[in-house]
């Protein structure tokens, strides 16, 4: 028999709580809607029937027609009927997800293994802390009950939701829940993301082939082993096992606030990292992350190395990325022609020959014989090769466009082909359906030639274009919408790559602690983020999350505390503020709000202090008009990184490590092999042969001694380049 109070709540998340009891722990969140009626919702997180771990997904940005036909946001509870038209959901015939998509998770690992608990916390809190953030919950509605507190959250009359779970194909004593149209679960939305958020969950014992009347088992699940090691394929993850998501969004963040400030300008960021740290997967992350309207467009360079021009490639993948985006074949159908005729009006050259070659044919067919024989041969060899000059450049800019071979044809036929290429890439940006942001991955698999070659395309198809040209006004367009770039490669792969190009150059551009590779990344990039380091807790917990270990710990004390400090970190408004809260947090406490700790990092007010606070190395910086901005991007990156390796280095050690690294990158790279160099560089020691002969000069500059020695933060010592490195500091 169907549930008999199948609904969907509409309300706002207010709180949330762990419940640990012996046969069956909850996730608890306490809603309130708009008429200020209080429910509790309970998600089971364990199975009374083994295996006991349940079977969930999670999708970052969940879309659907169940979108459009949920209740009023705040709206309380609506009660469906247990039916295909009812708005109810069906995990089987509904088509929400894929079932294969489901994973295991244990219900409670010990802190910071990501259980299915903390799953629901990264969602749940960004809830609460959006103010304008709606939640609906589908399952069974119990209460309310007069005058009997919610035994959770203490509110009276009790009242809520339960059963937010698959509710078909079940066995045993729960087969009398059965029925279609009337599976749990919980739908977040974020309305400053743009995003939907989605958790289903379902029981392993429960089947996946049911009656379509009844909901009841069809063919009995397959056994499953119990004790079984996962299968770990060497993928990029979707699951957040190495807690990066926090990165990700605050580099979500800082992208959008760019797009923001600087509309018309683009973005570089390179996402830094050797073989294997995890570049791929976080590039995923971030993906998820931005806002719902941005338009990604995937490019894998070492798949393209060998296929034709890097400029074609892209402007290939771009004009994909936006024909994906366009719902109808109409719309796609007038994206092609409008292609077509602006191509067409761009050779006003060739047409205007060919008209008046055409015309010239038409007169001398009028004059007729009047004229000399030899004046009409020779006119009529002009003409015609004029016309098949004209004809086939016309046509073969159409031709060369759609092919690798024809646009290498049409790179070595035209005097400036870039300047077309790039107008024609702004083109199809101004296209596409909201911002352009192309990630980029497995850079550091190709060769040296392609990925100079590919790098030097991007920068001219998004900063050697003028936003408004006459040009441009001429074929209707006023300006040039920004376009990102996210490039996850390791930084010692294109730093090569360059150097090898540019081999004669080394000696005459190359500055002591700049050398020829690390100008190059400067010019091009914006930012650079490193990948952060797994410390030996995060590796313990990351081997025990695969092997599907647990161990002892006071579970409940160590919640307790959690909740504490993710209070405490949600009520600061600076960086100094969250160091302190951080420094003070027991190991296992501070894994699991690093996360918090980062995205409070994005928050507006501690930027400001932030940025206030960085002026006051201003004078250190190189005298360049950007400097400043790219400081405090470069900061408040590095920070977030240094937080997830479990390292709260002071905040002017690290300002100053900010400014080594930006000013002098080849220093930065010494120095962080060897930290003990810093006492040759301050002038603590006069061993000189610390220091490898190329960076010698920088021992008498009086900048490096400046900010290594400076005030505020120094002197640097080996410690605390260890510390500003991803270590920590040693107690006192």
């Amino acid at each position: 028999m169907p549930l008999r109070n199948y609904g969907v709540l509409a309300a706002r998340v207010v709180d949330q709580r762990r419940e640990e009891v012996d046969d069956s722990p909850f996730y608890h969140l306490h809603l309130v809607d708009a008429e200020g009626i209080a429910y509790r919702a309970s998600v089971n997180v364990q199975s009374l029937q083994a295996p006991s771990e349940l079977l969930y997904v999670v999708i970052d940005d969940f879309r659907g027609p169940v979108l459009d036909r949920l209740p009023a946001a705040g709206s309380g509870w609506r009660g469906l009927a247990s039916q295909p038209d009812a708005e109810g959901l069906d995990f089987i015939r509904g088509n929400l997800f894929d079932p294969s998509a489901m994973r295991a998770v244990p219900p409670d690992l010990p802190p910071g293994e990501n259980d299915l608990a903390d799953l629901l916390d990264h969602f749940v809190l960004r809830a609460i802390n959006d103010s304008a953030a709606a939640v609906y919950v589908f399952g069974e509605h119990w209460g309310p009950e007069p005058d009997r507190p919610d035994r959770v959250f203490g509110f009276v009359p009790g009242n809520g939701i339960h059963d937010i779970h698959m509710n078909q194909g079940s066995t045993s004593r729960f087969r009398r829940d059965d029925g279609v149209w009337q599976d749990g679960g919980v739908l977040i939305h974020l309305p400053s993301e743009s995003r939907w958020i989605a958790v289903f969950v379902a029981f392993q014992s429960q089947a996946w082939h049911t009656d379509d009347t009844t909901g009841h088992m069809i063919d009995a699940p397959p056994p499953r082993p119990a004790d079984q090691v996962e299968w770990v394929f060497d993928t990029p993850a979707q699951e957040d096992r190495l807690r990066r998501r926090p990165l990700a969004t605050a580099l979500a963040r800082r992208l959008s606030r760019s797009r923001q400030d600087e509309p018309d300008l683009s973005f570089l960021l390179h996402i830094d990292g050797a073989w294997g740290t995890g570049k791929s997967t976080l590039v995923n992350l971030l993906r998820t992350e931005l806002p719902r309207e941005w338009l990604p467009v995937d490019f894998n360079a070492w798949r393209q190395t060998n296929v034709g021009p890097a400029w074609w490639a892209l402007l290939v993948a771009l004009r994909q990325g936006i024909t994906d985006k366009t719902p109808t074949l109409r719309g796609r159908l007038r994206l092609r022609l409008a292609e077509s005729w602006m191509r067409l009006r761009r050779e006003q050259l060739a047409l205007a020959v060919l008209l008046l070659l055409l015309i010239a044919c038409a007169a001398l067919l009028l004059l007729g014989r009047e004229l000399a024989t030899v004046t009409t041969t020779v006119t009529a060899v002009v003409t015609a090769v004029g016309a098949l000059w004209a004809a086939a450049r016309f046509v073969g800019r159409f031709l060369q466009w759609d092919s690798a071979r024809g646009a290498r044809l049409f790179e070595q036929s035209n005097a400036n082909p870039m300047r077309d290429i790039a107008e024609h890439f702004a083109w199809l940006v101004a296209k596409a359906p909201g911002p352009v942001i192309f990630f980029i991955d497995d850079l550091d698999r190709c060769s040296e030639s392609y990925v100079v070659e590919l790098l030097d395309a991007v920068q001219t198809l998004v900063r050697d274009t003028p936003s408004t040209t006459a040009h441009s006004r001429s074929f209707g367009r006023d300006h040039r919408g920004s376009v990102f770039f996210v490039v996850a490669a390791d930084g010692s792969w294109i730093r090569k790559s360059y150097e090898v190009a540019y081999e004669k150059f080394a000696d005459s551009v190359a500055e002591p602690g700049r050398p020829l590779g690390h100008l190059f990344l400067d010019k091009l990039f914006q930012l650079r983020v490193s990948v952060p380091l797994i410390d030996a807790q995060r590796k313990q917990y990351y081997l025990a999350r695969l092997l599907r270990l647990r161990s002892p710990t006071d579970a409940e004390a160590v919640r307790q505390e959690i909740k504490r400090t993710r209070d405490l970190l949600t009520n600061t408004t600076t960086d100094d503020g969250i160091l302190r809260i951080m420094d003070s947090a027991d190991p296992a406490v501070y894994d699991q709000v690093a996360d918090l700790a980062v995205i409070r990092l994005t928050d507006a007010l501690v930027e400001r202090a932030t940025e206030h606070r960085l002026q006051r190395f201003e004078s250190l910086l190189a005298p360049n008009p950007r400097s400043m901005k790219r400081f405090v991007n470069a900061y408040s990156m590095l920070r977030a990184v240094r937080i997830l390796e479990g390292s709260t280095v002071p905040f002017d050690p690290l300002a100053l490590w900010t400014i080594i690294e930006t000013r002098w990158p080849g220093l930065a790279d010494h120095l962080r092999a060897h930290p003990e160099a810093i006492l040759s560089l301050n002038g603590m020691s006069s061993d000189r042969d610390i220091v490898p002969v190329t960076l010698r000069a920088l021992l008498e500059d009086p900048d490096v001694r400046r900010v290594t020695t400076f005030e505020l933060g120094g002197p640097l010592t080996p410690e605390l380049i260890r510390a500003c490195c991803g270590e920590s500091l040693p107690a006192v």
